[in-house]
C-alpha cells in the first residue's frame, strides 16, 4: 500500500495578532490636534497593516500632557477596551513619548500592560524601552 502526500496549498493558519492604537496630542489649537492625531494613527496604520495586525479600536487623549504622569485613566481605558473586544496583543504608539513623557510612567505602563499579555510597540522605536530615555523630562528632585 502506497502512502499519499497531500499537498498543502496555502500556509496553516495563525492566529491573527490585534491591536489597540493610541494617540495624544496635548496642543491647544484644535487643528492642530486633529492634524496630530491623524498623522499618528496614519503612521500606526501602517504600521499595523506591515505586520499583519488586525486594529480592533482607537484610544487617545486631546489636550493632556505628556509630563503628567498621574493618568490611572489610561489603563483603565485600556482594560476596558480589551473587555469590549476580547483579548489584545498590542498597543501601538507613534512615540512611547505620546504616553508620556516620562519614562518611569511609560516604562510602569509597559509593565503593567505586559502582565495583561499586551505588547507596548512604538511606530518610531519598536519595543526597546532604553529609546524612551531620550523623551523623557528630567525628574524634579529635592536637595
Amino acid at each position: 500500500m502506497e502512502t499519499q502526500h497531500i499537498k498543502i496549498t496555502k500556509p496553516l493558519s495563525k492566529k491573527e495578532s490585534t491591536a489597540f492604537v493610541y494617540a495624544r496630542s496635548a496642543t491647544a489649537s484644535q487643528n492642530a490636534d486633529i492634524d496630530s492625531l491623524k498623522i499618528q494613527r496614519e503612521s500606526c496604520e501602517v504600521f499595523a497593516r506591515k505586520n499583519n495586525y488586525k486594529i480592533l479600536t482607537y484610544l487617545g487623549d486631546t489636550q493632556k500632557s505628556g509630563v503628567e504622569d498621574h493618568r490611572k485613566e489610561f489603563i483603565q481605558r485600556v482594560c476596558n477596551a480589551c473587555k469590549e473586544y476580547g483579548n489584545v496583543d498590542y498597543l501601538i504608539v507613534h512615540s512611547f513619548d505620546r504616553i508620556s513623557r516620562n519614562t518611569t510612567f511609560v516604562e510602569d505602563i509597559m509593565l503593567r500592560l505586559k502582565e495583561m499579555g499586551i505588547i507596548v510597540v512604538s511606530v518610531a522605536q519598536g519595543t526597546n524601552l532604553p529609546n524612551v530615555a531620550l523623551l523623557s523630562t528630567p525628574s524634579k528632585t529635592s536637595n
